[in-house]
């Protein structure tokens, strides 16, 4: 039994219940109920996203307030320990990144691009592989791809973040 549970909301809005065991035990047995309900989600039409480079520009600083969305946004426009900003990237991204271009089929470009271009190699990286040398050897791994991709949008001025998670494949 957990010395203190404590219910919240992690940073994201996520449900997050923390648990506390302090006192000494051998064994650790969680057992967990949950209910999922997944709705429809309506399709999304990628001509009608804005121009990337309207979504950049709202995503500049100015002197003017923004808006609490904005805000959060910004967030996921810096370097991170593993997505660095290069104008390599933003190079080799140009041609899905065309003036006017709506920024869903910009994104959706440089997914299948990287897709077509790059070669799934487990034993071409590391964790700490700098994603210049992905880029340069076209091999890696699916973070690797991931990362490169973050990488491409940030160095453009944009907003980019993914969600990790658990395939199972048995």
């Amino acid at each position: 039994t957990p010395t203190t549970r404590r219910d919240e909301l992690d940073v994201f809005g996520n449900p997050l219940t923390r648990l506390a065991f302090e006192r000494p035990h051998d064994e650790l047995q969680v057992n967990a109920r949950l209910r999922i309900e997944v709705l429809e989600r309506p399709q999304l039409d990628f001509n009608l996203s804005p121009e990337w480079e309207v979504t950049r520009n709202a995503l500049t600083y100015s002197a003017k307030p923004m808006t609490e969305d904005i805000l959060e946004a910004c967030r996921y426009r810096f370097e991170s320990p593993y997505v660095h900003l290069k104008r390599s990237f933003v190079e080799f991204s140009q041609d899905c990144f065309p003036a006017g271009r709506p920024l869903l089929l910009g994104v959706q470009a440089l997914m299948e691009k990287i897709f077509d271009e790059f070669t799934f190699d487990e034993e071409a990286t590391q964790v700490a592989t700098p994603l210049v040398e992905v880029l340069e050897s076209r091999r890696g791994v699916c973070q690797d791809f991931a990362h490169l991709m973050l990488a491409c949008l940030r160095s453009r001025g944009l907003a980019a973040r993914y969600v990790s998670g658990y395939l199972l494949t048995q």
